[in-house]
């Protein structure tokens, strides 16, 4: 629980920018060291934080530790105990002095004792009061793997275009890039949405012919849906002019359609 409040931690101690609340629960900003320690064989790392987290005093503790203090002063002043097993209803004015008490303002001196061993006198008034601290219940700490990436993500029609099976190895595609998983999961799902070719057949192939070139356009189609013209030569020699044309069943690259896109997002997630 968190707050001024008595028994609460004391957010005014800590930082606004280092805390955030959910769901009733308090989230305090914290930095994690690098190395990795094995206890019970089991991995654990040190957690350090900026404040410490602290309770607010209530208000009978502010009251209630100076009078110990005062108490605790007075025991040491005391001078005139009695050690018998009457109690101070048997004690005069006159007989005061002739006897040692166990008992002062009607508390068992013992049990005073006790709580005068408890209080520093020079540390409070040093330091003053403390409230006590709060250990923490829970602890995220994000883990960045060496090996693994996020992913895969595959089109629609994976395992089913004859274009073939392109795999591209994108270290950007993490959520500290895109702010957010979400946002990495949309971008890598444009990506392959733009290599979705649905081809049922693919077809490459090439000519060489006599004479110059007849197809004047690169890209051009040869029929109503046969290959692009993705390359033309012509040579010239003794023999003659000879053209030589390169077919190819177009396909985009992969994720280019969307990469301006993806490079938008990722600056506005920074």
């Amino acid at each position: 629980m968190a707050g001024i409040e008595c028994g609460k931690i004391d957010i005014s101690k800590l930082s606004e920018d280092e805390i955030i609340s959910i769901n009733n629960q308090l989230w305090v900003k914290a930095d994690v060291d690098e190395k990795i320690y094995i206890w019970r064989n089991e991995p654990n790392v040190v957690i350090k934080f900026n404040d410490a987290c602290v309770t607010a005093l209530c208000g009978d503790q502010t009251n209630i530790l100076p009078s110990l203090l005062m108490l605790s002063t007075a025991l040491e002043a005391t001078k005139d105990i009695v050690d018998d097993d009457e109690g101070p209803e048997n004690i005069n004015r006159e007989n005061a002095r002739e006897h040692k008490a166990k008992v002062v303002c009607i508390q068992d001196v013992e049990i005073l004792k006790n709580t005068q061993a408890r209080l520093d006198a020079h540390s409070v008034n040093n330091m003053g009061f403390q409230p006590a601290t709060i250990m923490p219940t829970a602890a995220i700490i994000p883990m960045k793997s060496n090996i693994k990436t996020y992913g895969p993500y595959a089109s629609s029609n994976f395992g089913t275009s004859a274009g073939g099976t392109q795999v591209s190895v994108d270290t950007d595609l993490c959520p500290w890039v895109f702010g957010s998983i979400g946002a990495m999961n949309a971008a890598g799902n444009s990506m392959v949405s733009s290599s979705a070719i649905g081809l049922t057949r693919s077809e490459t192939g090439s000519i060489t012919i006599p004479g110059l070139p007849t197809i004047g356009t690169l890209g051009s189609t040869v029929g109503a849906s046969g290959p692009n013209l993705s390359n033309l030569t012509f040579t010239f020699g003794s023999s003659g002019i000879t053209t030589n044309y390169e077919f190819r069943t177009y396909t985009p690259k992969f994720g280019n359609l969307n990469r301006h896109f993806l490079e938008k997002f990722k600056s506005i997630a920074k």
